[in-house]
């Protein structure tokens, strides 16, 4: 294995000098470029076959190839995840009748932090809180799982107990808590009235059904609060889970009537898709937002389709 890294620096180095002799100087970063590249794969190779060959104990090839992908996949954003063939298919299509906590979770350097527990949820009820780093479930540690297999041990049976070991800023000592499964429904819209002139709407996650929910009730707020006397109203997205950027979008454009809600970059130029307010008939110019607004990204999904 050294006597390959040291390949690979002599290899990047020559072809360095080429690119400030030559005139072409473009064609010949490339090659360099792609001699690096070459090298890099030809490492990761090398790698890969030691431990299948010489490792003191016989590997299972495939999982050898997911640890390597979930690896690569570790140092992207908190957002993207790998989902192999079985794994994507459980997503779609679940035959076990199961029961979660009604936890927004990510990945953040092995580490399972928790975004926000859904509104009355069990996990809200048992006491988790937003910025948790859960450590165990039920005594096993989390430390090394991917995201899915981490849901996986949330899921079980409708009102069986699951115990989260939890580290929470300000406590000197792990957090033990109790929380029994449930069948998670959550209301992705709640609103009332405040006084007699504002509106409240709390917005718990952006869903497919957020946008039909939204509509229902603003009209409903409408009919309590006439519009020629509301003052405005008080969007409330504190701890908002993860969600739909498009239903995101789609909630501002109800109170904006120009300029770039959102903007999703991709590394060339070509893919950058900006959101923009469409003009038309705001809710209202009035809009209050409540103290944190969290924001929704995209999550990356590399999928086995073999």
């Amino acid at each position: 294995m050294r006597k390959h890294l040291t390949l690979v620096g002599a290899a990047a180095g020559i072809a360095l000098g080429l690119a400030v002799t030559r005139p072409d100087t473009a064609i010949v970063e490339s090659r360099a470029q792609a001699a690096v590249d070459a090298s890099q794969r030809d490492l990761l190779l090398a790698a890969f076959e030691r431990i299948r060959a010489d490792y003191v104990d016989e590997l299972d090839q495939s999982k050898l190839v997911t640890a390597a992908i979930n690896g690569m996949i570790g140092v992207l954003d908190s957002q993207s995840i790998y989902l192999d063939r079985e794994t994507f298919r459980d997503l779609q299509i679940s035959p076990r009748p199961l029961a979660g906590l009604g936890l927004d979770i990510i990945m953040e350097k092995g580490s399972v932090r928790v975004v926000t527990p859904i509104d009355e949820s069990p996990a809200a009820k048992a006491g988790v809180t937003v910025n948790d780093v859960i450590t165990h479930i039920d005594g096993v540690p989390l430390q090394g799982l991917t995201a899915y297999q981490v849901v996986e041990k949330m899921l079980g049976l409708v009102n069986t107990k699951v115990r989260l070991t939890i580290i929470r800023d300000g406590y000197d000592k792990p957090v033990e808590l109790t929380a029994v499964r449930k069948t998670i429904s959550m209301r992705s819209v709640r609103t009332r009235q405040d006084g007699e002139d504002i509106g409240y709407i709390r917005i718990a996650a952006f869903t497919e059904v957020t946008m039909r929910t939204f509509g229902t009730a603003i009209r409903e707020l409408s009919s309590q609060i006439p519009p020629d006397k509301v003052k405005g109203y008080v969007l409330d997205l504190r701890n908002t889970a993860s969600g739909l950027l498009d239903v995101a979008v789609s909630v501002a454009d109800e109170f904006l009537e120009d300029g770039e809600i959102v903007s999703v970059r991709g590394r060339n130029p070509g893919q950058i898709e900006h959101f923009n307010a469409r003009p038309g008939d705001s809710i209202n110019n009035n809009l209050v937002c409540y103290l944190r607004v969290q924001e929704t990204s995209h999550r990356t999904l590399l999928k086995d389709r073999t």
